[in-house]
C-alpha cells in the first residue's frame, strides 16, 4: 500500500471514529482525517480510476431515507475525483443497489471487524469494489425484474455477443471458468478467451467489476 493515499472519514469526531482513523493510519500508512461535513472535502482534479482520495461516510443510525437524501445532495464532482464507501452500515437496509448506481464503491457494516475494514480499504485503493457477492446477485436480479420499467439501460446486445452475455451472467452469479465451461460444454480455454474479450469490451479489470457492470446494465 502506498503512503500517498488520503482518507477522509465523514462523521462526528468521537472516540470510535478516532479509533477507526488511527487504525487505518497505523495499518496502511494512510493519512486519515475526520471531518463533520462532506462540504469540507477538498476538491481534487484527478480521474476517479486513479484517485488517491477515499471518503468513508459514517452511517450509524441512518435509515433508508437518510441515504437517499445524502446521495441526492452530493455534488457530482465528488464521485469523479474520489472513491466513496459507507461504514457502520446497518444490516438489512437494502440500500446497496441505489448507492452503487450513484457511484458508491464499498460497504462496511456495523457488525464487520476491524480487520475487514482494513482489507476493504486496501481493496478500494487498488481500484476495485468492496461489496459482497450476494449483493451483486441481488442487484442483478433487481435489474432483470425492472427491465421493462422506465429506466433506460445500455443496449447490451450492441456491446456483447449472445455467448458473452451468457457467460457474463454466469460470472455475475459467481461461476468460475471451469464451471462455466462444463455447463456450456466448451473448453476452459474458450471460456478464458470469452472472459478476456468481455473485460476488454466493457472496460473492467476484474470479475467483481464485471459483475457490477452486469447488475447495472442487464
Amino acid at each position: 500500500m502506498s503512503d500517498s493515499g488520503q482518507v477522509y472519514l465523514i462523521g462526528h469526531n468521537g472516540l470510535q471514529n478516532d479509533l477507526i482513523a488511527g487504525h487505518i493510519a497505523s495499518q496502511l500508512g494512510l493519512d486519515c482525517r475526520i471531518i463533520d461535513d462532506l462540504g469540507k472535502l477538498p476538491r481534487m482534479c484527478i480521474p476517479n480510476q486513479q484517485a488517491k482520495l477515499l471518503v468513508l461516510c459514517d452511517c450509524r443510525g441512518w435509515c433508508s431515507d437518510d441515504f437517499q437524501e445524502f446521495l441526492n445532495n452530493i455534488e457530482p464532482d465528488v464521485f469523479s475525483t474520489s472513491l466513496m464507501a459507507f461504514i457502520n452500515l446497518g444490516v438489512g437496509l437494502e440500500i446497496e443497489n441505489i448507492a452503487l448506481g450513484y457511484g458508491v464503491r464499498g460497504f462496511f457494516y456495523e457488525v464487520d471487524s476491524a480487520a475487514s475494514l482494513i482489507k476493504g480499504v486496501d481493496v478500494l485503493f487498488s481500484g476495485d469494489y468492496w461489496v459482497s457477492r450476494q449483493k451483486i446477485i441481488d442487484c442483478l436480479a433487481l435489474g432483470k425484474n425492472n427491465a421493462s420499467g422506465p429506466k433506460k439501460r445500455r443496449p447490451v446486445e450492441k456491446i456483447l455477443t449472445a455467448r458473452e452475455i451468457e457467460i457474463l451472467s454466469m460470472i455475475a452469479m459467481g461461476g468460475g471458468n471451469d464451471a462455466i465451461a462444463e455447463k456450456l460444454c466448451i473448453s476452459p480455454h474458450t471460456v478464458r478467451t470469452h472472459v478476456y474479450n468481455i473485460f476488454k469490451k466493457i472496460k473492467v479489470p476484474s470479475r467483481l467489476q464485471a459483475s457490477l457492470w452486469a447488475a447495472k446494465n442487464f
